[in-house]
């Protein structure tokens, strides 16, 4: 199977399964336990962030923004973030986590609107648009994660293998590299 436009049907995708699960910390703030009893929510953040930053990562590698670049940004927005007591006080930092995937839901929706039906960029200036949006995402995430003690060496684990498996699926027509196709299973193991 291969990404659509260069993976930003599969960012939207990834986003909107960490916006259920924020949704769900939001409405259960004092509490771990997921209202369907099957596992902790911090679990769940976890792995849907660890989606969502490997989506972020392969997209931005297909539109050519550097990763010294979304450092750089994400450093600057990351201590914005710790020194505002606003965002402190805002259920520790759930509600940024929210605002920054919506600008990125925005800016992704409007740039798959410039691809035509076999998913090619019909459009340029993408990684000017990208690159603000997904830096903040970035902090966003690594703030809810610093606020909340969640496991960031399970999310890097598991956004290695996401990454991996995005870049299986890929196919890269600018330069003639065929699609590798993973095993639904490989996906499930993933998804667990």
């Amino acid at each position: 199977m291969t990404m659509t436009a260069n993976g930003l049907a599969k960012l939207q995708e990834e986003i909107g399964e960490l916006l259920q699960e924020t949704g769900k910390k939001l409405a259960y703030f004092t509490t771990d336990e997921h209202p369907d009893g099957a596992g902790p929510l911090s679990g769940r953040l976890v792995r849907e962030m660890a989606d969502v930053r490997a989506a972020m990562i392969f997209v931005s590698t297909q539109f050519g923004i550097r990763g010294e670049d979304i450092e750089a940004e994400r450093d600057s927005k990351l201590a914005l973030y710790r020194a505002c007591p606003d965002i402190r006080m805002t259920a520790g930092g759930l509600a940024k986590l929210h605002e920054k995937m919506g600008h990125l839901l925005m800016i992704s929706a409007c740039l798959l609107s410039n691809f035509d039906v076999q998913g090619r960029r019909v459009t340029s200036g993408a990684a000017a648009r990208l690159l603000p949006p997904v830096a903040a995402l970035h902090a966003a995430m690594d703030y809810v994660i610093e606020r909340f003690d969640l496991d960031g060496d399970a999310m890097s684990e598991r956004c290695a293998a996401k990454v991996a498996l995005f870049e299986r699926w890929h196919a890269d027509s600018t330069n003639g590299r065929e699609c590798f196709h993973a095993s639904v299973g490989e996906d499930r193991a993933l998804a667990g």
